[in-house]
């Protein structure tokens, strides 16, 4: 990314560091936009991540966030997934994905082609649901195999209601300026803005 946009600002860095440590974090000062998309909940300490991130938002800065939908009995379900891939001997692990791929499929096929022929059945467009498959599952900048690793293979996993995560950001002074949330699994998109005259 800095050699594609980056290459000639001197004010660009790149550093490696832990959302847990807040010495490092420290270190880094604070910042107009402070982005996190998708991290926190991969670190088994999601809330305390949360909180060294809106330490680093400058007053009237921003905080953009996305983190895992609580879907209840399903995150439970995906948990306990990701749990048996860890336990699991390095060798048995790409079967375990080809095989929870396959349930995924079977399962979103199922459900696609009950909604074409309801579809058909009162004289719609059958098309959409394949169509609407079709754009949910737009490649996220990996190959399709490396994409189910990362998911079905995941860990720490943490989720949270939105309005678990804006009371949270919002008892730390700030206020919520954009709010997407998710239906499935996916991540509840959140924009946060530091109104908060001190600095943290």
């Amino acid at each position: 990314m800095k050699r594609r946009y980056g290459h000639d600002n001197d004010r660009w860095r790149v550093v490696s560091g832990s959302l847990l440590d807040r010495t490092f974090l420290e270190t880094a000062g604070q910042f107009d936009i402070v982005y996190c998309w998708g991290v926190a909940h991969h670190t088994g300490y999601m809330w305390t991540a949360i909180d060294n991130l809106v330490h680093r938002v400058k007053p009237g800065g921003i905080l953009v966030l996305a983190i895992y939908n609580d879907q209840l009995y399903i995150s439970r379900a995906w948990r306990r997934v990701k749990q048996i891939y860890r336990q699991l001997p390095g060798l048995v692990r790409p079967l375990y994905i080809f095989a929870i791929g396959c349930a995924v499929f079977a399962k979103r096929l199922a459900v696609t082609s009950i909604a074409s022929l309801l579809r058909l059945l009162t004289f719609r467009n059958p098309f959409v649901p394949l169509l609407n498959w079709r754009a949910e599952t737009q490649t996220r900048g990996m190959h399709g195999w490396y994409d189910l690793i990362d998911w079905v293979g995941g860990w720490p996993f943490e989720v949270a209601r939105p309005e678990v995560v804006f009371r949270f950001v919002r008892d730390r002074g700030f206020t919520l300026q954009e709010l997407t949330t998710s239906v499935g699994h996916g991540c509840n998109e959140f924009v946060f803005k530091n109104n908060d005259p001190e600095e943290k």
